[in-house]
């Protein structure tokens, strides 16, 4: 499996999360949060211009504090759970409500995985682009025909969203299947190109 993976959060995922925060509760601290967060990707990206691979550690020690500070300082706005009915033993489930508003201050390094590392990526809306068609696909009435149809699509989209991460053209890339060499890392240093079943 992935027990040795780094993560971090999606902040697209959180800002969305903290919009609802602030419309659920009408209190000040998710959009506080909201402005941190976009305020270190500016700061990751001005860094990054510059040449590091992280903010400098003053800069990083800042904007956790500030972080956890906004999180332990937020009014106590969250509903308690509703009791079990009788009869019924153990923890009541946590409401919508109550998981959304926790989210938050659960794992803070990983919302602030950008701020150690330049490479990771503000959101991984890009992960979801990439997948998106292929639910499209499931729901489509006839889908694939056969399961090679299915592995060759999937490769082929594969291909094409590893040569927009690289800078090629989509149809470029493709054009570059049907010859002999295809695009590879030692030749633009960029694309390699697997044989298509």
């Amino acid at each position: 499996g992935y027990t040795s993976c780094i993560h971090a959060r999606c902040h697209a995922h959180l800002l969305r999360e903290l919009e609802a925060a602030r419309e659920l509760t009408g209190q000040a601290w998710p959009h506080r949060l909201q402005r941190l967060l976009s305020g270190a990707h500016q700061r990751v990206e001005s860094a990054e211009a510059q040449g590091r691979s992280a903010l400098p550690t003053h800069e990083r020690d800042e904007l956790r504090q500030e972080y956890t500070a906004l999180n332990a300082g937020r009014e106590p706005s969250i509903p308690s759970r509703p009791s079990l009915p009788p009869g019924r033993r153990g923890r009541p489930k946590k409401t919508k409500v109550q998981n959304l508003l926790e989210r938050p201050s659960k794992r803070p390094a990983d919302a602030l995985r950008l701020v150690e590392d330049s490479r990771v990526p503000f959101t991984n809306n890009q992960a979801g682009q990439d997948l998106r068609m292929a639910k499209v696909k499931q729901k489509l009435s006839g889908s694939f025909r056969t399961p090679i149809g299915a592995q060759r699509f999937y490769r082929l989209r594969s291909y094409v969203s590893t040569a927009r991460k690289w800078a090629f053209r989509p149809i470029e890339a493709l054009r570059g299947l049907l010859v002999v060499n295809p695009s590879s890392p030692s030749r633009r240093g960029a694309l390699s190109a697997s044989t298509i079943p």
